[in-house]
Order: structure tokens, then C-alpha cells, then sequence
């Protein structure tokens, strides 16, 4: 895989599992990546680091939370479903925290007008999950409940005899799945304008299935190009999936929100509250298809409401951190929150022992 284009002070490592890493090897950036851990424990205490409260694990056989209605567009704050003729005016639509397409079903009920509902299932989850991931959700055989089957070809970008072209219908049992996620540096706390876009850090890559010597024996492929990630469109599927859960898990007035702007009508400035988790490698597999969460983190004198985000995350997938909003509930409720998940945690560990 070239490494043209990465910043200085990078290298790529290719793994036996067929996943790709981008790693720092600064010299200077090691010592302060030791520094941070060795003071872990104050920036903890100190909230400075982000406090889980609330994690969450989505995949077959979990069962979902359950949360009440809310009576009205969590995106616009519309008080009726549509204004268009001949449309309900209620109830509100039911929004789904990871998408449906995706296997989530996490739902929080009528709280998404007609407007937003368009924008964020047929617009913005539509490009990742009728484009990007279309191939790996036909691989695990996840789709909306009700809709018609997987297609049994799909379309693939390919080298033949040493020149570019696409093959209309490869069987699905012969395509290649690889699956690709970009990541980010940390999340600012404040939406900046950059005139670059989304500055990423590396990617990661999973050869989940790929057999060249079929591809070269029955369509005469040397290579191959995974679907690509629309940045913008991804940094808003996550920043949906953020919001909501924390409209979900919290209720509205609990943090000033940050993300509606780049949520609805696609804020660039926005895609900097957007990051990766900065201890993203030494995060384990999960047996949980998707994982997500939410915490508290000090940023000067602001504490904000921070998710975190791992999709696909029994594929070692790296962990998204997106900033939601400053938090609005006083120190009290929010200690009560983060000590509540600490000794849940431990409860759960200890009745885990006993039961083995």
C-alpha cells in the first residue's frame, strides 16, 4: 500500500490479520504519549480525561434499551411531524441511534420530524450504507427489518490486464470484503473552518474476506478498490449516533448542544468535534457488534458531554470520540453518574467470578 501523502512520521505495518496501522514513531511524540499516561490517574480524578457513565453493547441477541418518546424533532426542535399537505402532523418519527441497516436497534420514539428524518436516514446514512458498507452488510447479512433481500451480485472496481475497470456483477460469494474506517486525531472542543476538510491521521484496514487466487482464476483480477468513505457524511452518521444517544440516555436540557449544524445541513466547521479515541490500538476486539457510550471530559473551564463510538467493533475497529455539547448538570449529578457505571462495572466483574 503506497504511504504517499502521510504526514512525516509515519510508517504503515501490515499485520497478519490483514489490518493495516498507521503508527507515530516521533521520538518526541513517544515521550509525551508516556507522559500522558504516567499522569492518568490525575487527569482522571481531575476530569481532564473522558469518565465513562453510560456504555453500551448492540449485536444479535442484546437487548436494547428502552427510552420514552419525545414529542418533538431532537435535530430542529419542529413541534409537529411535517407541514406539508397531506402528511401527518404527528406523531414523530422514530429515530434509530446506529442504524437499522447496521443491525442497531437501540430506538428512540417520535423524535424526528419529516425534514431531519429525510437528512439523516435517506441522505446521510444512505451514502454510508448504501455505498461504503454495502458489500460488508451483505457479507454479515445485515439489513433493515422488512425490506427486500440482499442482491446476489454487486458491482466491483478491479485491475484487469493492467488496466482499471468495473465488473458489473461478481457473485457475492466471490467478492472481496475489506473493510476500512479512517482515523482521525482527537476531537477538538469547539467547531473549527479548516479550507482542507477533515485532517485524518491514518486508516485501518481488514481483509475480512479476500481470495485473489478466485478473482484472478475466474475474472483474471490482479487488484482491487474497497469502497471509499465520504468524510463528510461519515463524521455525520457519527455525530448523528452521538446526539441522539445523548438526547436518549440524558434528556434534552442536560447540554448545550453542538452538533445540530453539522448534523443538518452538513457544518464543516463541525466535523472538528469529530475524533478518534487517542488510546484507540490498545482497545480490544469486543464480542458486541457495535459499541458506544457516553462520558464526561474537563476542557479548561468547561465540562462537556463526550461519546464514544465504535462500530463494527468485533473487527477491532477504532474507537470514535465526538464532543455533543457543554454539560449542564451540576458536579453532583454528574459524579453520581460517573461513580454509579464504576461500581456497576466492578459489581458485574465480581458476579461474573462467582458465577464461573
Amino acid at each position: 500500500m503506497p504511504s504517499q501523502g502521510l504526514p512525516d512520521g509515519f510508517h504503515i505495518k501490515a499485520l497478519s490479520s490483514g489490518k493495516v496501522e498507521f503508527r507515530l514513531v516521533s521520538a518526541g511524540k513517544e515521550k509525551a504519549f508516556l507522559q500522558r499516561h504516567a499522569n492518568s490517574l490525575s487527569f482522571l480524578i481531575s476530569g481532564r480525561r473522558l469518565r465513562m457513565f453510560r456504555i453500551i453493547r448492540v449485536g444479535p441477541g442484546i437487548v436494547p434499551s428502552n427510552y420514552g418518546p419525545v414529542g418533538k424533532c431532537i435535530y430542529c426542535g419542529a413541534k409537529v411531524y411535517s407541514i406539508e399537505p397531506g402528511i401527518r402532523t404527528e406523531p414523530f418519527g422514530a429515530e434509530h441511534i446506529i442504524p437499522e441497516g447496521i443491525g442497531g436497534n437501540l430506538e428512540l420514539p417520535e423524535s424526528s420530524c419529516q425534514k431531519c428524518e429525510d437528512t439523516t436516514v435517506r441522505l446521510v446514512e444512505g451514502d454510508a450504507l448504501g455505498r461504503t458498507l454495502k458489500a460488508l452488510r451483505v457479507h454479515l447479512k445485515l439489513k433493515k427489518p422488512g425490506s427486500g433481500p440482499h442482491p446476489s451480485v454487486l458491482p466491483l472496481t478491479a485491475q484487469v490486464d493492467g488496466r482499471d475497470t468495473t465488473i458489473p456483477d461478481v457473485p457475492v460469494d466471490d467478492y472481496p470484503i475489506a473493510f476500512m474506517l479512517p482515523i482521525y486525531w482527537p476531537p477538538e472542543f469547539t467547531a473549527v473552518a479548516t479550507s482542507f476538510g477533515k485532517a485524518m491521521r491514518g486508516a485501518l484496514v481488514a481483509n475480512i474476506k479476500v481470495d485473489m487466487k478466485t478473482l484472478w482464476r475466474k475474472y483474471q483480477i490482479t487488484g482491487f478498490a474497497s469502497a471509499y468513505w465520504d468524510n463528510g457524511m461519515l463524521c455525520r452518521m457519527l455525530a448523528k449516533i452521538a446526539h441522539s444517544l445523548a438526547i436518549a440516555e440524558l434528556g434534552e436540557g442536560t447540554f448545550h448542544p453542538l452538533l445540530l449544524k453539522l448534523i443538518c445541513d452538513g457544518d464543516s466547521a463541525g466535523m472538528s468535534l469529530v475524533g478518534c479515541a487517542p488510546e484507540w490500538e490498545k482497545i480490544r476486539r469486543s464480542s458486541a457488534l457495535h459499541t458506544i457510550g457516553l462520558g464526561y471530559q474537563r476542557h479548561r473551564d468547561k465540562t462537556f458531554v463526550v461519546a464514544s463510538v465504535r462500530l463494527f467493533a468485533n473487527y477491532e475497529s477504532p474507537v470514535y470520540r465526538i464532543v455533543i455539547g457543554e454539560s449542564l448538570e451540576g458536579p453532583v449529578a454528574r459524579s453520581t453518574r460517573v461513580f454509579s457505571n464504576i461500581f456497576s462495572r466492578i459489581l458485574g466483574r465480581r458476579n461474573s467470578r462467582y458465577r464461573a
